[in-house]
């Protein structure tokens, strides 16, 4: 799985009034380590690439949710008793299942044995960078607002601090912001 990061050191910069480059390497660092918080806090891989994923099914178990949303594409499906799928047809779209690529979920049209499923696609949430703000901007503005945050309190843990106007005093450990948890409570991956 390839990282992307949610936002830029820009615009953590912008959040924080801050010109100069003297912290730029350490922003950006922080940029890509909340950017991976943020991609298991949403349960779903946010880089746009092709995946392969195998799922144990139980027998009767006709939906599965693959990991990478939305999805772009959908190479194949194939059913096997074990994890070997060499050999094995893939399954027929609209005769074998039903798919919401947006959601990612599959629906079986019949009830499975138990084995395990392969799925080969191509899904998650953008591409890059860029793309990522311009498509969930809701997010990208979180994953800035939460790394300015953390770096206006990196050195004094229980103080206060400003963010986008708002002055806030602290005195517990870090963890993520109200707001900021609730844009990513509104985005997380859906688990069946």
């Amino acid at each position: 799985m390839t990282l992307l990061d949610l936002t830029t050191t820009a615009d953590v910069k912008t959040l924080l009034g801050k010109s100069k480059a003297d912290h730029d390497t350490l922003i950006g660092e922080m940029v890509t380590d909340m950017s991976r918080r943020f991609e298991q806090e949403l349960g779903r891989s946010l880089m746009a690439e092709s995946q392969t994923e195998v799922f144990s099914v139980r027998q009767g178990q006709r939906t599965i949710g693959v990991t990478a949303v939305p999805m772009s594409a959908l190479t194949s499906i194939k059913l096997s008793i074990t994890k070997d799928f060499s050999g094995v047809a893939a399954l027929t779209s609209n005769n074998d299942f039903v798919i919401d690529l947006a959601q990612g979920e599959i629906e079986f049209l019949f009830a499975p044995d138990k084995g395990y499923v392969e799925v080969a696609y191509t899904g998650g949430m953008a591409a890059n960078t860029s793309a990522f703000k311009s498509a969930f901007p809701d997010i990208a503005r979180a994953c800035s607002k939460q790394v300015a945050y953390e770096f206006e309190r990196r050195n004094r843990p229980n103080s206060s601090t400003t963010v986008e106007g708002a002055n806030r005093t602290y005195d517990a450990p870090l963890g993520l912001l109200p707001d900021v948890q609730t844009v990513l409570d509104m985005n997380r991956r859906r688990y069946w």
